[in-house]
């Protein structure tokens, strides 16, 4: 892999940047499995019993995790519920109810202060024990020590993990335990995979999710980290039934680039800034004031 590509995931972008707090990341331990737990003591998945405690729906509990969209608003959040120095796990009650997003976020933001090579990877579990395999969103760093890039799902904490009774480490995902979105549509667009078992919920399964999968995928592969509720480009929601020869064939590429990233990385990047897709990302983000 090119040093270049490396550096540039070493790099916090606006949405992982801690901000006020990087003074507290600076006093926080460099090893993932740590950096994890402590994500771990702050933040909490929506189980069952969080959401009777607080009296609270699992769509309320998600709807306002798509508030956090930057790593020091989550925080700040986090600071509110219970002003600890952030290395001392909260109990479960005072921890912040986010989703996915939430835990890969701060993960990656967590490794890249410490130096490490991150990035949020978006694609499809097959662990967590849903009617279909469902979109998520995770971190990936890289091992200096392995020379590889590990899939880590801080989400996961020991509760769940506990709960799932299935043999895997969520902190050095597998293949078999989780698919980035890029291989997920090549394999559906090859009729190797059934679409329909792949989605955002029961209920939106099939090409279409895969595809906003995707196209997240390639928006935080080149420092766009947007919330899962974020369509900052036409293509990601326009109807299945009105994509044409050109919009599958840049789909298809988007997904080739985002399964061979490291060997793929200038072209990756070009094809962000140069197309009409990822002009209408960045023209969001700059609206947002996100873009120097």
């Amino acid at each position: 892999m090119q040093t270049s590509a490396r550096d540039l995931y070493r790099q916090q972008s606006r949405f992982t940047d801690p901000g006020k707090y990087a003074r507290d990341f600076d006093r926080l331990p460099a090893h993932p499995s740590r950096l994890a737990a402590i994500v771990q003591g702050l933040i909490i998945p929506p189980y069952v019993g969080i959401l009777q405690l607080h009296n609270t729906a699992y769509a309320d509990i998600v709807d306002a995790a798509f508030g956090y969209r930057y790593v020091d608003t989550l925080l700040d959040e986090v600071m509110r519920l219970q002003s600890a120095p952030l290395h001392e796990a909260r109990p479960p009650r005072l921890r912040l109810g986010v989703n996915c997003r939430n835990f890969a976020v701060l993960l990656v933001s967590l490794l890249r202060h410490q130096g490490l090579p991150a990035r949020v990877r978006i694609g499809f579990e097959r662990y967590l024990d849903g009617p279909i395999h469902f979109e998520h969103r995770i971190a990936e760093y890289w091992d200096e020590k392995q020379g590889r890039w590990l899939l880590a799902d801080a989400y996961v904490d020991p509760t769940l993990h506990a709960s799932l009774q299935r043999q895997f480490d969520p902190l050095d995902l597998t293949p078999a335990d989780f698919s980035c979105a890029g291989a997920v549509w090549l394999a559906a667009r090859r009729g190797a995979i059934d679409a329909e078992r792949y989605g955002d919920s029961p209920a939106d399964k099939g090409l279409a999710p895969i595809r906003y999968a995707l196209l997240h995928d390639f928006d935080a592969l080149n420092g766009f980290e947007v919330c899962g509720n974020d369509a900052w480009g036409a293509l990601i929601e326009k109807p299945q039934e009105q994509l044409d020869d050109c919009d599958w064939r840049f789909l298809d590429r988007v997904a080739e680039l985002c399964v061979d990233v490291d060997s793929a990385f200038a072209r990756l990047r070009r094809l962000h800034a140069q197309s009409a897709y990822g002009k209408q990302v960045r023209k969001q983000a700059a609206a947002l004031g996100l873009l120097n």
